[in-house]
């Protein structure tokens, strides 16, 4: 797809990288082609302190975003893994003020390990480096009209890249803020006008998110009769139930958040019975039916409490803003 030139002047880009020379490069060659709106970022301070006060419609971010020469090795890893977890933040609400900004990742042509923690952490899409002029400006019209919809689980909230041939989810999929295909369609939401469809975007991830707690319910059960069958005295068993009761304390807040407080106060119920499935666990005595049936009764909860308790359109707006405060 080819962008009109006069949209693109309206297009804001962050661009984030530690080298001076990458980012007067590629903020040359998105200039020369009517991209005018360009930040870049050379510290991750500067380029939180941006997000947190104005998102942009698109963040070019590189995998050695704030690598300095003569950093060890160790720590060079550790703030490469920073750059993941600010994207993993800014899509579940914990950095910026859009958690959906479309979200570009470049990573070194050997860094595989990137590559999967990229999408892991919730980006867009991926370029490998060094980039050609042609193909970056080829991403960011694909990105602008055929952005993948978004899934949301506790621990996920990005992109959906299963494909119809996967095996089947019945997670939904959510059609979230686009910024960058407004601007190219010549669209210019008020400012109240995108918080309102942030915040009903971001309630529907925090819908989401609600129906998913079952499975962490579930697999946190279910680690904990897999070690006891294993009888490894070494494992803490106290940790992994109070792992347990803290996934489930989580989504009661989670429920909270939403107004569900009939649903929170059901589920932090279940915590009492936790404990006492706790008590009767030794090398040799195990409640195993007990820890079986916990995810189902967690579920059963759910669905026996009517989603009519949550708030109306008219709270929706201050439900979902909550949500990503908290």
């Amino acid at each position: 797809m080819k962008l009109e030139r006069d949209k693109l002047s309206e297009i804001d880009i962050y661009l984030a990288d530690p080298n001076e020379q990458v980012r007067d490069s590629l903020r040359s060659i998105m200039r020369a082609e009517g991209l005018r709106r360009i930040s870049t970022f050379g510290r991750a301070e500067d380029l939180m302190e941006a997000l947190k006060k104005s998102p942009p419609d698109l963040l070019i971010l590189s995998d050695d975003f704030e690598d300095r020469e003569g950093k060890d090795k160790e720590k060079e890893a550790k703030e490469r893994d920073l750059v993941f977890t600010m994207v993993r933040d800014v899509r579940h609400f914990r950095l910026g003020v859009n958690p959906f900004v479309l979200i570009t990742m470049l990573i070194a042509q050997e860094n595989d390990v990137g590559i999967k923690k990229a999408v892991q952490a919730g980006a867009d899409d991926v370029m490998i480096k060094p980039l050609s002029a042609g193909r970056l400006l080829e991403r960011i019209a694909h990105l602008a009209t055929n952005r993948l919809p978004f899934i949301a689980t506790t621990d996920y909230v990005g992109p959906e890249r299963r494909r119809g041939a996967d095996r089947p989810s019945s997670i939904p999929r959510l059609d979230v803020v686009n910024t960058l295909k407004d601007k190219v369609e010549g669209k210019r939401p008020s400012t109240v006008q995108l918080t309102r469809a942030i915040n009903q975007s971001m309630r529907e991830v925090l819908v989401a998110q609600l129906d998913s707690f079952h499975l962490k319910v579930a697999y946190c059960a279910n680690v904990i009769i897999k070690t006891w069958q294993e009888r490894d005295p070494t494992i803490d068993r106290g940790k992994q139930f109070n792992m347990l009761v803290g996934v489930i304390e989580e989504a009661a807040t989670h429920a909270k958040r939403l107004r569900r407080d009939a649903l929170s106060e059901g589920w932090l119920g279940l915590i009492p019975r936790a404990r006492e499935i706790e008590k009767s666990f030794s090398l040799t005595t195990g409640d195993v039916a007990g820890l079986h049936a916990l995810p189902k009764q967690f579920e059963q909860v759910k669905v026996s409490i009517p989603v009519e308790e949550a708030p109306k359109a008219a709270g929706a707006d201050e439900a979902a803003a909550s949500g990503a405060a908290a």
